[in-house]
């Protein structure tokens, strides 16, 4: 499993919040919030927790992009 800059792009936009706006909730610059979603760079994994807290979303879903899985059953 590997992390999505695209999920991350997604929850951002889904939460309300520019990239400027999340850079400052998490103490990072914008365009280390840039690199993250392009894919040049992935936070390191502490950083995890608070990312999905200032998205409003679990870790798990740092790691789904547009190509999520089907449900089974």
């Amino acid at each position: 499993m590997r992390f999505s800059g695209a999920a991350l792009a997604e929850h951002r936009r889904a939460a309300g919040l520019t990239r400027e706006q999340l850079a400052m909730m998490v103490g990072r610059s914008y365009n280390t919030v840039v690199s993250w979603e392009v894919g040049r760079q992935f936070p390191n994994v502490t950083m995890l927790p608070e990312l999905a807290d200032a998205l409003s979303c679990s870790v798990p879903d740092l790691f789904r992009g547009d190509h999520r899985p089907e449900r089974i059953g």
